[in-house]
């Protein structure tokens, strides 16, 4: 079992693994499994609530507290911190980035939206809030619809925000873009960095189900393309507010071609790609002829003539764990807990993804070995 964690890691200089908890996904199970062992230093839920953008309040989210709820009163009580987030790509389930923009650019709703995320936050005994904007100057990747002042606009919602939070003694978390041109667009990253405690990167979702070829998810060249465009505007020394994204969701791509040994960018339907777990993966190995390819610099492939599975291992893991600590990064986030085997069905241990990741970044606990080869 993994050593317990520290929980003032901005006193201690502990790095900090924060489970972001799918509100669309049945894993309260495995939170609990999470907590248990003492994996994640911070659990992050919601969205808890959608914005009415006629009434300018929030509205919760009936179908997905009750049952969250449970689970992060369990992690509460096996000693991780929590996170109550707002925000979303879209408007049904948070807050849209669209009226990100319009409520930051109006001091009077920007104060409203202020006191409103605070008073739940406390209603609800949580530990930190978290800002899910997708994305200042870039709504939802598209930069040609953004409004250029939102870039000012995040700094003041921000600074606001970061002042009611430390009067509280709690933390503050905002979502970073993977891409350096919705990066320079949207903000003000050396102006953020003092109103902030620690940035999050979704670096797992390069490449998916939405491309027509093979593709690699996460692959190391363009986690460190994100990462390095993160540090050459913060500088080296404030890396430490930055955490790092990895998951255990696997990419299901179908062939367009029979090939006997797939590889990067061959042709795949679209339409006949889809998301699943490492548990399909081993069961597929287990029970099928299926083959494995190893690549820790890019992603793993478990193939046969018409489909593959791009994952990750321990190998591709240990390679972007490393470069996050040689970056000094103050840590990661987990967006695949309820992906992960907490059933040992795989037969590399409970909870290996998250597992592995843990103990690699702090060193210590159970022995590390790959899961699928």
């Amino acid at each position: 079992m993994s050593k317990p964690f520290e929980q003032t890691p901005l006193v201690s200089n502990q790095k900090i693994v924060v489970c972001d908890i799918n509100p669309n996904n049945n894993a309260y199970r495995k939170v609990m499994k999470a907590a248990d062992m003492n994996l994640c230093t911070h659990f992050k839920f919601g969205s808890w609530y959608f914005y009415n953008s006629l009434t300018k309040t929030f509205e919760p989210r009936t179908d997905i507290i009750p049952e969250q709820l449970v689970a992060k009163e369990y992690a509460q009580e096996h000693g991780a911190k929590t996170i109550l987030n707002f925000g979303s790509v879209s408007q049904s389930t948070g807050i849209s980035p669209g009226n990100w923009s319009i409520a930051a650019a109006d001091a009077a709703i920007r104060a409203k939206l202020t006191d409103q995320m605070v008073k739940l936050m406390e209603e609800n005994e949580f530990d930190a809030l978290s800002v899910d904007w997708w994305y200042s100057g870039c709504p939802n990747q598209e930069c040609a619809k953004g409004n250029r002042k939102d870039k000012e606009n995040l700094v003041s919602l921000m600074k606001e925000l970061y002042k009611a939070i430390k009067e509280r003694g709690k933390l503050l978390f905002l979502i970073l873009p993977t891409s350096d041109g919705i990066l320079n667009q949207g903000y003000d990253m050396n102006a953020l960095w003092n109103n902030v405690d620690y940035f999050y990167v979704n670096t797992y979702t390069y490449e998916g189900t939405w491309n027509d070829y093979l593709g690699y998810s996460t692959n190391l060249l363009n986690v460190k393309m994100s990462i390095g465009s993160i540090k050459d505007k913060l500088g080296a020394a404030k890396m430490k507010k930055v955490i790092a994204g990895f998951s255990s969701s696997v990419t299901l791509y179908t062939l367009v071609k029979m090939k006997a040994k797939p590889k990067y960018r061959d042709p795949v339907f679209p339409a006949l790609s889809s998301y699943t777990s490492i548990l399909n993966v081993c069961e597929k190995i287990q029970t099928e002829n299926y083959s494995v390819i190893l690549d820790g610099i890019n992603n793993n492939l478990a193939h046969n003539t018409t489909h593959v599975y791009v994952f990750e291992d321990f190998n591709t893991l240990k390679e972007k764990v490393n470069y996050f600590k040689s970056n000094g990064l103050g840590g990661m986030i987990y967006a695949g807990v309820s992906s992960d085997d907490d059933e040992n069905k795989c037969g590399c241990g409970v909870m290996p993804m998250l597992r592995i990741a843990s103990e690699l970044l702090h060193g210590g606990g159970c022995s590390l070995k790959q899961c699928i080869n």
